[in-house]
This record gives C-alpha cells, structure tokens and sequence, in this order.
C-alpha cells in the first residue's frame, strides 16, 4: 500500500518540479539576453565615441609615415622667402639627424634642422627639395617637395564721385562699391607667362567665399563696403585648369571719410576745377559762386542724388538750398571790405555713414584797396 502512494505522489511532483525549472530557465534566458543587449549598447556608444575621436584628429595633415611637411607662404613669389617645416606626429625627429638638399645640392643639415629658409625660383622655374632624414635608431627617411613661384599684383578703384579731368585716385570711403582685378603671374614650363583670361579665380572677402564670382576667366568682383565701418580684405588664388600652377594674392581695404571741396564757379570760364580753395578766400569781384563738390559719395548722377546739402551764412541757415550743390554771394557796398563765413555740412541720406562739412570765409576787398587778386 506504501509503495503506490509513494508512486502517485512522486507522479504528482515530477511534473510541477519541470515546471519551476523550465520557469527558472526562461527566467535565465532573458537576463542573458537582456545583458547581451545592454553589452551592445555599450559598445555602440564606445565605438560611436573612437568614431568622433578620430573624426577631431582628422585634420592634422599626415602622411602615412606619420610626417608632415608645411611650406610658408604655399604660393611665394619669385625671388621671396619661403619656409619649410618638417614635423612628425608618430615619433620625435628632435634628435635626428636632417640633411637638405635643393637640386642635388646639399645646402643644409643638422641635429634636429626641421626648418629652413629657402628663396623661391623664377617664375616658370622649379626646384626640387630633399630632406633626408637619419633617426636614432639607425632608419633613414626621404621626402622630397617641388618649389615653384607665382604672384597676383591686386588692384581696385571705388566706384565714388569724383569732378570731371580729376586725375587722382578716389579714396574708399564707407559703404562704396568697390572692385578689385587680379593680374596674375604664372608661367609655364618654357617660362611663357599664362593668359589671365584662362586661368581659374578662387574669390573670398575676409572669412566668405564669393562662389558666385569665382570661376574660369573672373580676373575681377565687384564688393560693397558693409554698414559696420571696418576694414575688408580680399583673398584670391589664381590656378591654371589643370592645377599645376598656382598662385595667391591678399589686399586688406581700409575705408574712411568722403570729403568736401569749395570751387569757384567763374561766369566766363567755368568751374575752376585746377585751383581748390582754402578757408579763406579773397575776392575783387562784386559776385562770387560757390560750387560745392563731394568726393567719394556714393552719387548715381548730381541731379539724381540721395545727397541733403545744409548751408550756413552769415550763421543763418538756409533749409530752401538743402539740394543746391552751390550758392552765390552779391556784396552791394563795394567801398569797403566785407566777409561772409559760410558753413556747409553734407550728408547722404541713404548711405548714412557717408557725410562731411567744410568752411570758408569768403572776403570781398574794396575797390580802393584793391590790390588785383583775383581768382
């Protein structure tokens, strides 16, 4: 009677022991999956990590010995300085032993010599520069370069007023336009200077590339000098199509003031432009015009013009001549001598950083002490 109590009770438990173990195993089975995802989620995160690490370090320019070498200015002209520099990123070349070489030539070495100074050749000219390098461990290296030579001579001119037959350059002034040309320097093997027209503009104005004025052929832009009074610097690089010649230029613009010139208006010869005059000014005549004329405004014709003229004679303002470039001076009593100050400030109203003023004290002589000035 035991015997098959024992036998039904141990039916009874065997199954409900396989079930907790088969439960104990599930539970088993997703902690180890659980760790297993946590465990690629971790080692996502590190690569992701190495990843943006050597993206940050991936600038340093390299080769794959580990040796970099830098020539300064990238583009010198002929006959300028230019300097060279080794250096190495996977070991210390500080105590090796450098030689330099420029066309077979040695003409420099030394513990540690991972720098020289070099005179760049004649345009269309090449030199070839090697620097040996002997380590500590008894390893030799070689790198070689090509020195070659190009200049851009930059020119610019403003697009302010200026009077008629005025043979002086304009000044930049604030908010002109301004354009600048590019004459480039670069010659080909045989030493024959390259059609500007064919070479290719790379433009940039301080920190901004000028895409839409770069390209093949764009020898000249057009610029605008900005509201925040500051200086502008232009950069170009001149390269032929196939880019084995290159050459660079720099110009930095420094804007100032437009200013403002009193001429005298002559009823027979008309307006003196060859004679300027100063802050005080003799005069015979009866009758005298001034011309005010402004130099470096912005001016899209003198009677189209967004320029408000503010006289003062006499230390009486005058608001009815606020568009007359000129005013004219009658003296009735010519039996003694009379002076009128006039003061004229000038303003742009649409570019305001453009304005100026002058002054001049306009001095009639009578006729008894007439001395025969006469302008």
């Amino acid at each position: 009677m035991i015997r098959p109590y024992l036998r039904a009770q141990s039916t009874r438990f065997t199954p409900l022991k396989y079930r907790v173990q088969s439960t104990e195993y599930r539970v088993n089975s997703l902690s180890y999956s659980t760790f297993y995802f946590y465990f690629l989620g971790l080692s996502f995160l590190f690569a992701s990590f190495l990843f943006s690490f050597s993206l940050a370090h991936a600038q340093i320019p390299t080769a794959v010995d580990g040796i970099d070498i830098s020539v300064n200015p990238p583009n010198p002209a002929p006959g300028k300085d230019v300097d060279i520099t080794i250096n190495d990123y996977l070991s210390d070349i500080s105590a090796a032993h450098i030689t330099w070489s420029v066309n077979g030539k040695k003409v420099a070495e030394g513990i540690g010599k991972n720098d020289i100074t070099l005179t760049a050749p004649d345009l269309g000219k090449t030199d070839n520069v090697t620097m040996l390098i002997q380590t500590e461990d008894g390893s030799n290296m070689q790198k070689s370069i090509v020195l070659k030579s190009g200049s851009v001579d930059m020119i610019w001119e403003s697009g302010g007023y200026a009077p008629p037959l005025y043979d002086g350059k304009q000044d930049f002034v604030y908010q002109n336009t301004i354009k600048v040309a590019a004459m480039p320097h670069l010659a080909d093997k045989s030493g024959i200077e390259i059609d500007p027209s064919t070479l290719i503009y790379d433009w940039k104005q301080d920190s901004t590339n000028l895409e839409d004025q770069s390209g093949y052929g764009k020898q000249a832009i057009s610029i605008v000098g900005g509201i925040v009074p500051r200086p502008i610097t232009v950069y170009v690089t001149v390269s032929t199509r196939d880019g084995s010649e290159t050459a660079s230029g720099v110009i930095t613009l420094h804007p100032g003031s437009p200013s403002l010139v009193f001429y005298k208006d002559d009823p027979f010869y008309g307006v003196l432009y060859n004679t300027a005059l100063g802050s005080q000014t003799a005069f015979s005549n009866q009758e005298i015009t001034l011309l005010a004329v402004p130099f470096s405004f912005n001016i899209p014709s003198l009677t189209n013009n967004n320029l408000e003229y503010n006289w003062t004679i006499n230390g009486s303002a005058q608001p009815g001549l606020t568009s007359n470039r000129s005013v004219t001076l009658r003296v009735q009593d010519t039996s003694a001598d009379n002076n009128y100050p006039v003061q004229l400030q000038l303003q742009n109203l649409k570019d305001i950083l453009q304005g100026d003023s002058n002054a001049i004290t306009v001095m009639f002589i009578a006729s008894k002490q007439n001395n025969g000035i006469s302008l």
